[in-house]
């Protein structure tokens, strides 16, 4: 098992508008990182992505 880095991404129609400059280790922590985000600026659709391959944690 490997630690997984993750960091998360803001879309706006389907199109990544910025990256948080902070990247996670764990999960949790990522999704705590994940709805502050939601509640400061609820314009933009927010995932979390794995940084080695960009795919959609969630």
């Amino acid at each position: 098992m490997f630690l997984a880095l993750m960091f998360i991404v803001a879309e706006q129609n389907g199109i990544p508008q910025l990256i948080d400059n902070k990247f996670y280790t764990s999960e949790v922590w990522a999704r705590k990182r994940l709805e502050r985000l939601k509640k400061s600026n609820p314009d933009f659709n927010y995932f979390i992505a794995y940084a080695d391959s960009f795919k959609r944690l969630s």
